[in-house]
């Protein structure tokens, strides 16, 4: 999907290189100044032989390794928003650096990379998250609101695996700022 992309866009942005980790569940994927990284744990979703009974409730929300293409154009569409730099993201239009202070800044560009990662991957909304808001986007747009000017990305929100209340999946800000996006 990158290939495809950046040959219709010659000004792109490209990673230096994809970096396959395996780590401690702490993150599907993130990018730095030494490029794209995925960390695979994440991806053992229907997996034969694989226990994942000592990761708790976590196993309920893994993903499948079909998902790691879409998941790396995610990450790459973060690098065409952003460039990574001593903890600060640089904007390429303007060039001013900025961390996104609020909940919603967090989701929108969270949302914006899961937006385009869907359109361009054809990505599913089936991700437990996406099911979970869309079965209760009412009471989500309501507590959302009340927190999205706020500095937090706990919760129900952002980058909480194993950090949620019973039955709700991490990162719901994900699926309220693609539905931001497709607005």
């Amino acid at each position: 999907y990158m290939r495809e992309f950046t040959s219709q866009n010659p000004d792109i942005c490209v990673p230096n290189r994809i970096i396959l980790t395996v780590g401690c569940m702490t993150m599907g994927g993130t990018i730095t100044d030494e490029g794209l990284v995925v960390g695979l744990e994440f991806y053992g979703k229907n997996v034969p032989n694989v226990d994942t009974s000592a990761i708790g409730e976590v196993k309920d929300y893994l993903l499948d390794v079909s998902d790691i293409q879409p998941l790396q154009f995610h990450e790459f569409m973060h690098i065409q928003q952003v460039r990574y730099r001593d903890f600060k993201y640089i904007d390429f239009i303007t060039g001013r650096s900025f961390v996104p202070e609020t909940l919603l800044g967090h989701a929108l560009m969270e949302g914006a990379a899961d937006f385009a990662s869907s359109h361009i991957t054809h990505w599913t909304d089936d991700k437990p998250n996406y099911v979970y808001g869309n079965a209760h986007e009412k009471e989500l747009w309501k507590s959302f609101r009340n927190q999205m000017d706020s500095d937090t990305t706990s919760r129900y929100w952002l980058f909480n695996y194993g950090r949620t209340p019973d039955s709700v999946p991490p990162d719901l800000g994900y699926y309220i700022g693609t539905q931001i996006c497709e607005s």
